[in-house]
């Protein structure tokens, strides 16, 4: 590079450096004043500096000029560019061009101004010294913008919450605490986070709440086992790390107490379990549609073998049997049909699985149903996934035949992808489906609520996730997914939902009817020890 050119880029640098030093100057003289307004008392418009610490679903107070003023929330900001002013400046302020080729009398530069604009809802009006909540004549120009002090927004909360049973699940994102309405959960949940996002805790710090704060019975159909500790609580050292000093001896002994009392008539069923905790059915708790789909019969196709399997059922007789009892009643009976029965038995290897219960086991639904607050199904615990598919469809059946008892029952399916997917893989899949979805359509009058929990909306099927009222939202990258979420809960605003792609882990987003307005929080401390757990990430570590 020659002297000349060095000369040039070190002038260039200048002009540079000295035009931004103007930009910054007049910009910040031209700056937007913080402004909003309202003109129906619902949601509200606002202008302010790029700089002012107002982000999508945060908090502000709105102060007009005269009469009260208003709590809102952020919706939607986005960062606008408008023509400024333009400088007429003497000489070429730096340009280093060379004077005896070129003469630079003046320069002209147009600058750039920048400013916030967005909008939000309107969520309570201070007035008089009490909050209330807005009206359509709540409506102003020209309002002072600035975000919400964390008093504000906990007073607004604190009201939310007056006269309602609530449950803490952790803290507001900079602010309180987070609480959702326990009566909310009368309707169904969807809880979508990506792997790693913290979905596996924050369903267990809510079941932990919905256990310990409310009487709703839980049935908890568990494909990873990461809840069959549920009735556990974490040693007091762990629990006081995550508490904090305030967190006591005294306050563990209290709540330990309760804790235990409310988790005494929850049972967990496992594969490898026996006796009465053992994840087992006979095979006369199955809808005879659902012992046709074990055995792969079909009605039409196999029109003479599934009479023959009806007759043998017929004459065991409307009490408990076993697959074994159908299998050594078919051998027995001399018939050709009957006796395909048993070779179809045989041949698919059905009665192996370690699903069904043995002859002094009682019914699974019996067990799961007597006496109990709640139940956790461990339905992974199988070397066939249809064997935990033909589990969940038939705690699914049990509960749906006993809605007429109207006993409110919040039922959780966790990963549900693997219950009711968009894709069913078989048979057992597809009816375990179909259930899903009869429950989700119709459950609510019969007091049965849904609470679905997976990786993708994608991966479930529409008809189920369409009937979600309430939204528990971790990390999520994909597009793809979050324009879904649009489309079922379009009640949360989309630049809210875009803010997951940025979440840290335990980090969500809660709107529905357990909230009062979509709200950012991060989860707080679960109770009872994880049953599953990440495999350990050693390995990454250089050697």
């Amino acid at each position: 590079m020659t002297d000349s050119e060095e000369t040039n880029r070190a002038e260039a640098r200048v002009f540079r450096e000295r035009a931004a030093e103007l930009q910054r100057e007049i910009g910040a003289r031209l700056e937007a004043v913080p402004t909003a307004y309202s003109t129906d008392g619902r949601r509200f418009s606002f202008r302010a500096p790029v700089s002012e610490p107002l982000p999508v679903g945060g908090y502000v107070m709105l102060r007009p000029a005269t009469g009260p003023a208003y709590l809102g929330q952020i919706a939607e900001a986005t960062v606008e560019e408008r023509e400024g002013p333009e400088l007429n400046l003497e000489g070429d302020i730096g340009l280093g061009l060379d004077p005896t080729v070129v003469k630079v009398a003046t320069t002209s530069l147009r600058l750039r101004v920048s400013a916030l604009r967005g909008g939000g809802a309107i969520l309570a009006a201070h007035d008089a010294g009490e909050w209330r909540a807005p009206t359509r004549d709540d409506v102003f120009d020209n309002a002072a913008v600035a975000a919400a002090e964390p008093t504000a927004v906990a007073a607004y909360f604190d009201r939310w919450a007056a006269g309602r049973a609530a449950l803490e699940i952790g803290r507001l994102i900079g602010g309180s605490e987070a609480r959702l309405a326990t009566a909310g959960f009368g309707r169904h949940t969807f809880l979508c986070g990506q792997s790693g996002s913290g979905k596996t805790y924050a369903l267990g710090v809510i079941l932990e709440r919905l256990l310990l704060e409310t009487r709703l019975r839980l049935a908890i159909l568990d494909p990873n086992g990461d809840y069959v500790r549920l009735g556990d609580m974490r040693s007091y050292a762990d629990l006081a790390q995550g508490f904090g000093a305030s967190y006591t001896p005294e306050t563990d002994a209290a709540l330990r107490a309760r804790y235990h009392a409310a988790a005494t008539d929850l049972r967990v069923f496992r594969a490898e379990a026996t006796g009465d905790d053992a994840a087992r059915l006979r095979f006369s708790e199955l809808a005879p549609e659902v012992q046709a789909m074990v055995l792969r019969l079909d009605p039409i196709r196999d029109r003479d073998e599934v009479h023959a399997f009806r007759r043998i059922v017929d004459r065991l007789g409307t009490t408990s049997y076993t697959l074994a009892d159908v299998r050594a009643a078919a051998a027995a009976e001399l018939s050709a049909d009957t006796y395909q029965v048993a070779l179809r038995i045989d041949n698919l290897g059905v009665g192996d699985w370690a699903v069904w219960a043995g002859a002094d086991q009682a019914d699974l639904g019996e067990r799961a149903t007597r006496g109990v607050r709640g139940a956790v199904f461990d339905t992974g615990g199988f070397e066939s996934p249809q064997e935990g598919s033909l589990l969940a469809l038939a705690v699914l059946n049990t509960l749906w035949r006993r809605r007429e008892e109207r006993k409110p029952i919040l039922i959780v399916i966790d990963e549900a992808h693997n219950i009711c997917p968009a894709e069913p893989a078989d048979d057992i899949q597809a009816a375990a489906t179909a259930r899903t979805i009869q429950i989700a359509g119709e459950g609510r009058k019969f007091g049965i609520y849904l609470m679905l929990a997976t990786q993708r909306p994608q991966k479930l099927h529409p008809n189920v996730l369409s009937q979600a009222d309430n939204l528990i939202l971790m990390r999520v990258n994909s597009s793809a997914d979050l324009d879904r979420l649009g489309e079922v809960f379009s009640f949360v605003p989309r630049e809210m939902l875009d803010q997951s792609t940025g979440f840290r882990q335990g980090e969500t987003l809660l709107a529905g009817s357990f909230a009062p307005a979509p709200m950012f929080a991060r989860i707080g401390v679960r109770l009872s020890p994880e049953g599953g757990g990440d495999v350990p990430a050693g390995w990454a570590r250089q050697r």
